[in-house]
């Protein structure tokens, strides 16, 4: 049995396997991929020490500092359930293989959050898209619209301003809610049309998308928008269903203070609990915290036994 299952391979994840390999832990990092949503992102302007970086490049600095370390990493692998029995933690895995540890870590982070409306499944990777740094240049020279005025939607519109002819950015509130260091990046661009109080109701076309329809939260018209791509930029909804917790109205695992859910040898960070804001910094403050309070438990069960 181990001592330690860090389940998520994204900033959190990354830093609890570092702190946890300091303090000699024997450690198992499960994850579908090293790096998580970080390396989906163009630019990060916001963590300490890089005035502005790449996601990739960034992420690629995490993996190499785990690496450093030795940490057993299974990529490639998807966790299906994590439950605690007893004084021990079980994952079952997707190829039906299962894994026992003292303390489990889930920082399996969140997915993208879809629409939900007419069209949108039957046009998924036909134009619509939920990760804009990877399909941003099928967009080149296109009309686009980017669904969401959070911080993911106005860095998706800042980085395909350099790709697209014409992007439109929708939002359902009376203003963006994204940094406004952002937002004022944003309005200075001259081929982005912001709109705001806007729903989207359905995305058509043929045999890929050909557009979409909204309405006017404040005049009550709808409105019609011709575009050959659209990225949709909800947010994440957190992948807290493979673990049965406590978890708040929107699915967030809820945690206190030391990371700890509401079964002791379980804890949650990141994106998946309920203490937010969806950030790197917090993700990786959150994994220092979670890792070195699962050092005190098991090291004071070792201390124990002796």
């Amino acid at each position: 049995m181990r001592d330690l299952i860090i389940i998520g391979g994204g900033p959190g994840g990354l830093c609890a396997g570092v702190y946890s390999a300091r303090r000699k832990l024997d450690t198992l990092l499960i994850t579908e991929e090293l790096g998580g949503y970080v390396s989906k992102t163009d630019k990060i302007e916001n963590y300490l020490g890089f005035k502005s970086i790449s996601g990739p490049e960034l992420a690629k600095k995490f993996i190499e500092h785990l690496r450093s370390y030795k940490v057993e990493v299974m990529e490639d692998m998807l966790v299906k359930r994590v439950y605690q029995k007893g004084s021990k933690v079980i994952v079952n895995l997707e190829n039906g293989d299962s894994v026992e540890a003292k303390i489990a870590i889930v920082a399996a982070g969140g997915g993208r959050k879809k629409l939900n409306i007419p069209g949108e499944d039957k046009f998924t990777k036909k134009g619509i898209t939920y990760c804009t740094i990877c399909d941003g240049p099928l967009f080149k020279g296109q009309d686009v619209a980017i669904i969401g005025g959070g911080s993911s939607g106005i860095r998706s519109a800042l980085y395909l301003s350099k790709i697209a002819k014409k992007i439109y950015l929708l939002e359902v509130e009376d203003k963006l809610k994204g940094e406004d260091v952002l937002v004022d990046e944003l309005k200075k661009l001259q081929n982005v049309t912001i709109i705001t109080k806007a729903k989207t109701l359905e995305i058509f076309g043929g045999k890929s998308v050909e557009g979409l329809r909204y309405i006017d939260l404040g005049t009550k018209k709808e409105n019609e928008l011709k575009v050959k791509g659209i990225s949709v930029e909800l947010g994440i909804g957190p992948h807290s269903e493979i673990v049965n917790v406590k978890k708040d109205k929107r699915g967030h695992i809820k945690v206190d203070g030391k990371m700890r859910t509401s079964r002791n040898r379980i804890f949650a960070i990141g994106d998946i609990n309920d203490k937010g804001p969806e950030q790197i910094a917090v993700a990786i403050g959150q994994g220092c915290i979670a890792a070195l309070e699962a050092d005190k438990i098991i090291n004071s069960k070792k201390t124990r036994k002796r």
